[in-house]
C-alpha cells in the first residue's frame, strides 16, 4: 500500500517519505512535480518606454517572477482566440518613473495586476527623471513548455537499498503553488494518467 509521512512543511521546503512504491514510481511523482503541473508565468512582454536597462535583460527578470496559481482557471490550450484573451491570459502594467533625486527602486510589487505575483522581487533602478513603462501578459502551461513553468526549484528524493520502497522527497517550490497543493495534483495528474490508459484498454 501507497504511504506518505509529511515530515517537513514549510514555505521554504517540503520533506515527506513515500513508501509501498518502486523507483519507477517514485521518479514518475518527482517528473511530473517538475514539468507537468500548470501553473500561471509572465509569456509576453511588451517594453513601451525604458530608459536606462536592457530590455532583453528585463524581460528575462519578469518573466522569471513566480505567480500565485492556486486560483486560476485559465485555459492551457486556447482555442479561441489568436492572442491574448480573458480565458487564457491575465494583463500585467508596469508605469513607474522617478521625480524625486534618490533612487528609486522598482520591484514586482510595482506590477498593477488582477493576480498576485510574489511581492518586493527588485527589477531595477531608476534615478531622477529616468522611467519604465511595461505591458505583460500571464498565461498557464507547464514546465515541459519551458522552465518559468516549474512550480518547484528543486525535486528530488534518496534512498538507501538496491530495491528500496521508501523514499525520502525535498521540495522548494518556487511560489506559485504550495508544496502541498503541488504534491497533491501531482497525484491526481498521474491518477488521472492511469485513468486513461484504462479507458484505452477497455476500448
Amino acid at each position: 500500500m501507497v504511504n506518505i509521512l509529511i515530515t517537513n512543511n514549510n514555505n521554504e521546503r517540503y520533506e515527506f517519505t513515500l513508501s509501498g512504491v518502486d523507483v519507477a514510481f517514485a521518479n514518475m511523482i518527482r517528473r511530473i512535480m517538475i514539468s507537468e503541473i500548470p501553473i500561471l508565468a509572465v509569456d509576453f512582454i511588451e517594453i513601451n518606454h525604458n530608459t536606462c536597462y536592457k530590455s532583453d535583460t528585463l524581460a528575462h527578470c519578469i518573466g522569471l517572477f513566480p505567480i500565485e496559481s492556486s486560483n486560476s482557471d485559465l485555459s492551457v490550450n486556447c482555442k479561441n482566440c489568436k492572442s491574448f484573451c480573458e480565458k487564457c491570459s491575465i494583463p500585467l502594467l508596469l508605469d513607474v518613473k522617478n521625480e524625486s533625486n534618490e533612487l528609486l527602486k522598482v520591484t514586482s510589487s510595482d506590477f498593477k495586476s488582477t493576480i498576485n505575483i510574489r511581492p518586493h522581487m527588485p527589477i531595477m533602478k531608476l534615478k531622477k527623471g529616468e522611467f519604465v513603462t511595461i505591458k505583460a501578459y500571464a498565461r498557464k502551461n507547464i514546465g515541459k513548455k519551458h522552465a518559468k513553468w516549474q512550480p518547484v526549484s528543486v525535486a528530488s528524493y534518496n534512498y538507501s537499498k538496491p530495491h528500496a520502497t521508501t523514499f525520502k522527497f525535498f521540495i522548494e517550490p518556487t511560489g506559485a503553488l504550495s508544496s502541498h497543493e503541488i504534491l497533491k495534483r501531482a497525484f491526481e495528474i498521474l491518477r488521472d494518467k492511469a485513468q486513461s490508459c484504462i479507458e484505452k484498454i477497455k476500448i
